[in-house]
């Protein structure tokens, strides 16, 4: 366990405090806490300060904690100041009430009395004694709470890496015992952590399982049973499978509510241990064989219940040996029923149904399919090189006569190969299978669908059309969701390849029909949502795409579906970053980076490394934006595809910013494929094109510039959306404005404003109008010109797009005018926010609950409840709207 002190400096100098200014007579400081927030630690630190101030430190009538005897003890002198210390009052009634009784007899000799104990278990006594003693001694009551979610990284940074913090903080809610327990059986899941997934053995299990070990046996037996049952429990299930008679059971679980271990559940009839880790010591602490035992009870008592399969899965995995078919099909059917729900738990159950089933030759396509199933749960759960070894085992294991269980497997393997970035290998072995006669529609449509994706990540957009287009005829006789699937992609290869008409035809189509499904119905398919939110992105519809990316998120997360989220959470900062919020397009980017980096897909690390460079380029942070880019060059998967030439043209872009042009356009052309950018999709072309013109017009090559300008314009007509013509007006105005046709350039920089606006596109509409006004102050129009300045320095402020507000204000100035709102904000009340509260404050203002709040910043909700509690009283407002029209005034009302 730790033995750093964190997180309790304000109740320590609270103490100190009294211990500097001792009061005569008598002072009580109740230290009052759960188990494990800190109580005994904390009397440890005041005996240590205590004794550094001269004061005879004793420990008081009973016994302590080992922190606590550690400290040094003296016999108090006649005269001196005294610190009495106890712990665990709660457990010693008649020596607290005695402590409490002589602390309030001490008239002239400064003592201090501070006893800790768990409220919960106080006895009446004590509580009556010490409000007693509030009459006649100084009472101080110290309340511990759970560690804020920034302390808890404090405590554990050295300990585990920091994108797990957040993990484990939720599981272990704050308190210091449970994290640091959680930490210490860390290692290193590629999944969301939660409070099952650890192993188990260190000493803060064993502090816990003392609690249980310190009971009577048949209690702790009691204690046991229920445990067995799971961290919530029916009460009239224990006794059958404790093997106790009902009152025995009944009175020992009594004793187990006053004592913690458990609380009182939800509704009547049910009881849950105090936390998993509690609960996890209980359960270890009972033998392996009466424990295996007790499963099998309790599954009896279940069975009669006609429980469902996935509540008797537990057990049964627990006690099955041996060849049991029954038992194997259970586990199967809870397998499947959980599958998509919890990805990580059907992967263990599908493996506890092959322990079950004999390697014959009967059993051959039997276990075949299991092992396939298993495969599909641990990619699902971001566990690649464990789902490559089992869909390799269920290949080895296929026949003649499971054909389609071998096909089904290789689609699992592409899978595997697409997130490893072996994007040449599965399109190999695709083209090779499909190559052959398929008897299966639907086993067809999952392997032309996965061929459509793998080609459109090679950068192949026309054979990614064409197999998404095949997929899609096939499924039309196919299942629902295949058709779907097949829809959305067909929706993705029709952006890129450059038909933006049709693309939004069928984005239309799925998209109705993904609006109106339930979560449970999507949970299966979020692939699909993907896809169509990466059209809808690339057909600049950035508010859909927000909305149904998030959507998809939080189902994700919901059911554990990792290989998805990470690139959901791509997406979903992309479109972040197009309208604008580029704190919160990081978040996103760095959460999808930690868990790619976590279950070890190159492909994905390197996106969201790009998408780094890329927000950081527009905060204004060159010398971080260039090292991203660098990063995801390096991570770059062989081949190049589609992130081949992504990846360089964002670093390009970085290149630009930071003020070198050759560079950018040296990379843009290389990367790109030449000057026709074919290695880019045509959805983008127009962006890129608008970019060149301006690293030429930087470079003093006004034919250049001219060229690209062009170019761009023949983009966008080839893919006719506002945000494409926009990039081609804002081309043309840049070469105008250099040209000397200054009223040119700014009419054709406001069509470029207004077109981005229609978007959402608030960043390119702030570039657009700075051009603009740049052009009105160069033809002597310096008002319509310092107008359009200022809005563009307030849009860009707005976003945090620093580089780009530099430039604004720099021309503002230049052009005789002062902006008429000093950055950086926030001014008055909000100004004595940090930065995350004022994220978390400009959330709210968007109408987001604290939970979606804590989603986008990747938060607890309770980490988002005591910021909100830290706003209120910092800007002095008690309700969420008026906080709303704090932030409002505060962006509309000029300095």
């Amino acid at each position: 366990m730790y033995r750093e002190f964190v997180g309790r400096g304000d109740e320590l100098a609270y103490i100190e405090s009294l211990l500097e200014n001792p009061a005569q007579g008598s002072t009580v400081v109740a230290v009052v806490g759960d188990p494990g927030t800190g109580k005994t630690r904390l009397l440890a630190e005041v005996a240590r300060l205590a004794e550094s101030r001269g004061w005879q430190v004793t420990t008081g009538l009973f016994e302590i904690g080992p922190a606590v005897r550690d400290a040094p003890i003296r016999q108090p002198a006649q005269e001196a100041r005294v610190l009495m210390l106890g712990d665990d009052a709660h457990r010693y009634e008649d020596l607290a009430v005695e402590l409490l009784q002589r602390a309030a007899r001490a008239e002239s000799t400064p003592t201090l009395v501070a006893l800790a104990y768990r409220p919960r278990q106080l006895p009446s006594r004590v509580a009556a004694t010490l409000a007693s003693t509030a009459g006649r001694a100084a009472v101080h009551r110290i309340e511990l709470s759970r560690l804020s979610e920034e302390e808890a990284a404090h405590l554990l940074g050295r300990h585990v890496p920091a994108h797990a913090v957040s993990g484990i903080y939720q599981a272990g809610g704050g308190n210091p015992l449970y994290l640091s327990i959680l930490a210490g059986q860390y290692e290193g899941p590629s999944h969301e952590a939660t409070a099952d997934q650890f192993g188990s053995g260190n000493d803060g299990l064993a502090v816990l399982r003392a609690e249980l070990e310190s009971l009577p046996a048949v209690v702790q037996q009691v204690g046991h049973g229920a445990a067995v049952l799971g961290i919530s429990f029916d009460v009239a299930d224990v006794a059958p499978t404790a093997q106790l008679p009902e009152q025995t059971v009944a009175d020992g679980l009594e004793v187990l509510r006053r004592h913690d271990v458990i609380r009182d559940g939800v509704r009547p009839g049910v009881m849950t241990f105090r936390h998993p880790t509690m609960w996890q010591a209980v359960y270890e602490g009972s033998g392996t064989w009466w424990r295996r035992q007790a499963h099998e009870r309790a599954a009896a008592v279940l069975s009669m219940r006609d429980e469902p399969a996935e509540t008797l899965a537990r057990h049964i995995e627990a006690f099955a040996r041996g060849h049991d078919a029954a038992a194997a099909r259970q586990l199967t059917r809870a397998a499947l029923a959980t599958r998509w729900s919890s990805p990580i738990t059907a992967a263990r159950w599908f493996a506890a149904a092959l322990r079950l089933v004999p390697t014959t030759p009967q059993t051959r396509v039997r276990r075949s399919w299991l092992l396939l199933e298993q495969a599909r749960t641990l990619v699902a759960a971001g566990h690649i090189d464990a789902s490559r070894a089992a869909v390799a085992s269920s290949l080895e294991l296929t026949s003649r006569e499971g054909w389609r269980i071998r096909r089904q497997a290789l689609a699992v393997a592409v899978r595997i190969d697409q997130l490893r970035g072996r994007f040449d290998e599965a399109a190999a072995l695709l083209h090779r299978e499909l190559g052959a006669p398929i008897r299966d529609t639907s086993t067809e449509v999952t392997l032309r669908l996965e061929l459509a994706a793998v080609e459109l990540m090679r950068g192949d957009f026309e054979a990614a059309a064409s197999a998404a287009a095949r997929a899609a005829g096939v499924a039309d006789s196919a299942r629902p969701p295949q058709a779907a699937a097949a829809a959305s992609l067909v929706a993705l290869t029709m952006c890129v390849s450059g038909d933006p008409a049709g693309a939004l035809t069928k984005a239309d189509q799925i998209g109705r029909l993904v609006d109106a499904a339930s979560d449970s119905e999507l949970m299966p398919h979020l692939r699909s949502l993907l896809w169509l939110g990466w059209s809808d992105v690339i057909l600049g519809r950035y508010e859909l795409a927000l909305r149904r990316q998030s959507r998809a998120v939080e189902i994700a997360r919901a059911s554990g579906q990792v290989d998805v989220l990470a690139q959901l959470l791509v997406g979903q900062g992309n479109a972040l970053r197009w309208l604008g919020r580029l704190q919160l397009a990081r978040n996103h980017f760095e959460g999808a980076y930690a868990i790619a980096s976590r279950i070890g897909s190159e492909p994905l690390i390197c996106i969201s490394l790009a998408m780094l460079c890329h927000v950081h380029t527009w905060l204004g942070d060159s010398e971080i934006a260039y090292t991203y880019g660098e990063r995801a060059l390096a991570a770059t998967p062989p081949g190049g595809g589609w992130l081949g030439a992504l990846v360089p043209v964002i670093l390009a872009l970085a290149r630009l910013e930071a003020g070198d042009p050759a560079g950018c356009e040296e990379q843009v052309v290389m990367a790109a494929g030449g000057a026709a950018l074919p290695r880019t999709d045509a959805g983008s072309r127009a962006h890129w094109y608008e970019m060149l013109t301006r690293a030429a017009v930087a470079l003093g090559d006004r034919e250049g510039a001219a060229g690209w300008a062009k170019r761009a314009a023949a983009a966008a007509a080839d893919t006719p959306l506002p945000h494409t013509a926009a990039f081609a007006h804002l081309a043309a105005a840049q070469v105008a404005l250099d040209g000397g046709q200054r009223r040119l350039a700014q009419d054709q920089a406001v069509s470029a404003a207004e077109l981005f606006e229609r978007t959402g596109n608030v960043l390119d509409a702030g570039r657009a109008r700075t051009v603009a006004g740049l052009a009105a102050v160069a033809g002597r129009h310096p008002q319509v010109g310092a107008e359009l300045l200022e809005r563009a320095l307030r849009d860009l402020d707005a976003c945090g797009a620093t580089g780009w507000r530099r430039r604004s204000e720099r021309y503002l100035a230049e052009a005789g005018y002062e902006s008429k709102k000093r950055v950086p904000r926030p001014r008055g009340p909000l100004q004595a926010l940090s930065s995350r509260e004022r994220e978390v404050a400009e959330l709210v203002a968007e109408g987001r609950s604290n939970k979606e709040i804590a989603a986008a910043l990747f938060l607890s909700v309770k980490t988002v409840e005591r910021h909100m509690a830290r706003i209120f009283t910092k800007v002095e407002v008690t309700s969420r709207a008026a906080l709303a029209a704090m932030i409002a005034r505060d962006d509309l009302d000029p300095v």
